[in-house]
């Protein structure tokens, strides 16, 4: 016999996975929201590292994004595989039973 879980619980495992991406995402932000230079740039050194912060504000940001529209899809993939499977299950079942009246 196979051992599957209810659609409901893999869906709410989906939910709980895409819930802990958001708020791991949420702390990144955060952190990278602090990454500031103290000071006005005074020298091409002090430019320099701006522009490096700002280069790496950007791929974060980006990551973030990404990250976050990742967790979304897997989310919605899965609540439509188990929506899919729910409705072959009943199509199948349905198909079985009219098979054992005739």
């Amino acid at each position: 016999m196979l051992d599957i879980d209810e659609p409901s619980e893999v869906v709410a495992a989906a939910g709980k996975f895409s819930g802990a991406i958001a708020a791991a995402d949420q702390r990144v932000a955060a952190i990278v929201a602090q990454l500031v230079v103290p000071a006005r740039p005074r020298s091409p050194l002090d430019a320099e590292l701006v522009r490096r912060l700002d280069w790496i504000k950007d791929v974060l940001g980006n990551a973030l994004a990404d990250s976050a529209n990742r967790a979304d899809a897997t989310y919605l993939r899965v609540r439509r595989l188990m929506d899919d499977l729910v409705a072959a299950d009943a199509d199948n079942g349905a198909l079985i039973c009219r098979s054992g009246s005739t």
